[in-house]
This record gives structure tokens, C-alpha cells and sequence, in this order.
């Protein structure tokens, strides 16, 4: 049953996110702990601060996956599924800050401290980790028609 007359969540594509976030997804926020902040922290010791805050995402982005996972095994009902309406808003939500995070310091730094053939290898082994998603913007920006 639906909360405040709300339909039922759609599970599917909440199936399908929580499998991408625990497969692919998962492989390419480690590869980038393992692989990518080591070299920028080598090339660059005082971005470590900022890297912790990126690390710190991942581990709240495996939470909220996880939450969403459990709460898919709980039976159907209003508040189960006003708590995954809640989770999935939240993970989007952590998910556009982190990636607007890691482009800013992330890649910006990146570019100025590697070496392009080191840039070029971790790119490689980063992307056999699987793709960056990057979530639809629902906001519509100043001076754009729709």
C-alpha cells in the first residue's frame, strides 16, 4: 500500500541501480582509491585533505547503496517505500556533489601534477573498472530553453 496515496515504488530500476552500484560501480570507486588518489597524493601531498573528503563519499555512497538494499528485501509497504523514496534522493544528491567535488579537485589536479603517459595508464586502468556515471541534471540552468 502507498503512503499518502503515492504509488508503489517502481523496484526495478532500484534493483538494476543497487547491481550497478555493488558491481561496476563499486570496482570504479575502488580503482580510484587504490589507483588515482595515490598518484595525486604522491605528486601532490597537500590534496590529501581533499581526498579524504572524496574517500568519505565513497564509503557514504556503499551506505546508502546498502540501505537501499535492505529496504528492498523488507515487505512492500507506504513506509518501506517513503524510506527508499528518501534513500534514492539522498544518494542522487551525494552522488552530483561528489562528482562536481572530484572534477574540481580531483581531475583539475590531476592535470596539472601527472605526467600525460601517467594520466593516459591511470585512465586505462580506471576504466576497466567501469564507467562514471553521471546523473541527468533535473534543474534547468539560467539562459537555457528547456
Amino acid at each position: 500500500m502507498a503512503a499518502r496515496g503515492r504509488r508503489p515504488v517502481a523496484e526495478r530500476p532500484l534493483r538494476d541501480l543497487v547491481a550497478h552500484f555493488g558491481g561496476r560501480f563499486a570496482e570504479h570507486m575502488q580503482t580510484k582509491e587504490d589507483v588515482l588518489y595515490p598518484a595525486i597524493e604522491s605528486a601532490l601531498p597537500e590534496a590529501s585533505t581533499s581526498l579524504v573528503a572524496l574517500r568519505e563519499d565513497h564509503r557514504e555512497l556503499r551506505g546508502l547503496i546498502g540501505a537501499i538494499a535492505m529496504r528492498l528485501e523488507q515487505p512492500r509497504h507506504g513506509i518501506r517505500d517513503e524510506q527508499l523514496r528518501v534513500l534514492t534522493r539522498d544518494l542522487i544528491d551525494l552522488l552530483r556533489l561528489h562528482i562536481r567535488k572530484e572534477e574540481g579537485i580531483v581531475f583539475s589536479v590531476a592535470s596539472r601534477v601527472l605526467q600525460e603517459d601517467e594520466i593516459s595508464m591511470l585512465a586505462r586502468r580506471i576504466g576497466r573498472a567501469g564507467t562514471h556515471p553521471r546523473p541527468r541534471e533535473t534543474t534547468r540552468r539560467p539562459g537555457k530553453a528547456s
